[in-house]
């Protein structure tokens, strides 16, 4: 596990995700806020073959997103590692079904919280599409640190 929150909890994937990142990612309600309004198209195969080939940091890759409560994986998330101006990104995608809890605040603000504390992290750049009201407010929304 990578971190934990109160009702959440984040984690490299594996195999038994697949199922996950290929709802996620084929979704155009998920997807065309970030640039494909028709999902990514992508097979499961691809996915299972991405995780496969990830490497051993948490690092600059999607992360798994899971809620304790009922150990269900209910999207992704990105911690990027800082450039050399101390700069991070992060991202954060959820299942349609699991939007609206304020989940996208709780991993916004551990995401943060994470960076600040264990690497150069001076700045979290959040760079949501401006037509995700959503996002917006939870970027905005976000404890400072």
């Amino acid at each position: 596990m990578i971190l934990q929150t109160k009702r959440v909890k984040v984690r490299k994937p594996d195999k038994i995700d697949i199922e996950m990142y290929f709802k996620l990612w084929n979704s155009p309600e998920v997807m065309q806020k970030v640039g494909f309004p028709q999902g990514l198209k992508i097979s499961k195969e691809k996915i299972s073959e991405q995780i496969k080939n990830q490497d051993k940091t948490e690092y600059d890759k999607t992360l798994v997103v899971v809620e304790k409560s009922s150990d269900e994986a209910i999207g992704e998330c990105k911690l990027g590692f800082p450039n050399k101006e101390g700069i991070s990104i992060t991202d954060i995608k959820l299942l349609p079904e699991f939007r609206g809890n304020d989940y996208g605040k709780e991993i916004k603000n551990a995401l943060c919280l994470y960076l600040f504390s264990r690497t150069n992290c001076k700045i979290v750049e959040a760079s949501p599409n401006v037509n995700n009201l959503a996002s917006i407010r939870m970027q905005g929304a976000c404890e400072r640190f």
